[in-house]
Order: C-alpha cells, then structure tokens, then sequence
C-alpha cells in the first residue's frame, strides 16, 4: 500500500494537489495512483477534510501501514525543514512534484522533496538543493547553485552564475543579474529579496533588500 500526503491544506496545496498525479504515477511504475490515497496533512488539523480529500495529522500520516510519499506545500523555510525532518524521521520519502509545463533541462540536479510549479525553468548545468520550491514561471539560469529551502515566488527570475544560499525568499518578480564563472552573484543564507527587487550585488546573509537597484531595508 503507497499513500501521499500533501503536508499543508492552505494556500498553494490546492493547486499542488491538482498536478501531483502524474509525478506520483511516474514514481510508481507498477500502476497508476489511487486518488483515495491522498491526504492533507497538518500538525494540527482543525477541520476534517478539503474539496472532498482528508485532513489528517502527521502522526496519523506516519503510523499508515505502507509506503508513505510527501510533498510540503508550506511558505515558511522552518516549517518545511522541521517537518521534513520529523516525516523522514518517521519513514516518509520526499516527493518531487512537477508541473506538465515546467522546463527542467536534463544537465540540471535537483534535490528531494521540490515543488516545481507551471512554466517555471531551471536550466542546464544548475545545482538546486533539498525542498525547493519554485512557484509559477519563476526562472534558474544556466550553471547556478540554490540551497536548501529556498523559496522562489512567481515571476522571479535568476540569471546564470548565481549562488543562493541556504532558506533564501525571492520574492514575486524579482530579478537578479547574471554573475560570472570566476565571481558569481552570491545570496547569503537566511536572505529575503523583496517583491520586485533588482539585485546587482551580493546579498549578505539574513538581509532583507528591496527596491531597483536593490539596497538592505533601513539604508
């Protein structure tokens, strides 16, 4: 028996939920999936089910009797890295679900556990990390790196030679310029690019930058 719980009922998980199926069925080559094998899940679900699919909790998740896949749909970079540690704690395997529209060249590598949403490009030659999330038409550009829990909002867009640290936010429509082989644009870990920012510089670790060009928050 195979379950798949879509950890998060609110926001993008709708969404998420709709274009699953066919990651799930390419993971399981022995047969199509089940719809009645999905769940939500919450850490604490407050109403028992969405458009007709259960919430239930990650403890009732994790003691189903079978192989149990996941996908976190949450926002916040903590969440995701707390919860994903207590699912695969537990025996759970990350999934990574990606839209029929999205452009994920073959050169590229990419971590367990992402979510890769409609028209959104990584290209060849990139590195993204565990969990990632690009939300729709957002844009990797050639031989970048990405780290762990990073989110990229819709429209966001990273040229080539960009190195984005560890639970990095790009925020929707932001744009960072290309860096070079020899010097990359760097992202610290921890940092927030605002909504509609342009970055032509490095971004220190846990700095907030908004604005064109970008500049920290307070300066």
């Amino acid at each position: 028996m195979v379950y798949f719980g879509l950890i998060g009922a609110g926001g993008m998980a709708p969404d998420i939920l709709n274009y699953a199926l066919p990651s799930l069925n390419a993971a399981l080559p022995m047969g199509r999936f089940h719809p009645r094998k999905i769940f939500y899940v919450e850490s604490e679900p407050t109403h028992r089910e969405l458009d007709g699919v259960p919430i239930i909790s990650v403890d009732d998740f994790l003691n189903l009797k079978g192989r149990k896949l996941f996908a976190l749909t949450l926002a916040a970079s903590d969440a995701r890295e707390r919860l994903a540690g207590q699912l695969i704690t537990g025996g759970a395997e990350p999934l990574t679900v990606t839209h029929q529209t999205a452009d994920v060249h073959p050169g590229s590598v990419i971590g367990p556990g992402a979510l890769i949403g409609y028209h959104t490009m990584i290209a060849a030659n990139s590195v993204v990390g565990r969990f990632f999330q690009g939300v729709g038409m957002s844009h990797i550009g050639l031989d970048n790196i990405v780290g762990d829990y990073v989110r990229l909002a819709p429209r966001a867009f990273c040229s080539g030679h960009v190195e984005i640290g560890n639970h990095v936010l790009i925020g929707a429509g932001a744009l960072i310029r290309q860096g070079t082989r020899e010097r990359p644009l760097r992202i610290g870990d921890g940092a927030t690019v605002g909504m509609g920012a342009v970055v032509i510089k490095d971004v220190e670790p846990g700095a907030t930058v908004v604005g064109n060009p970008a500049k920290p928050v307070g300066t």
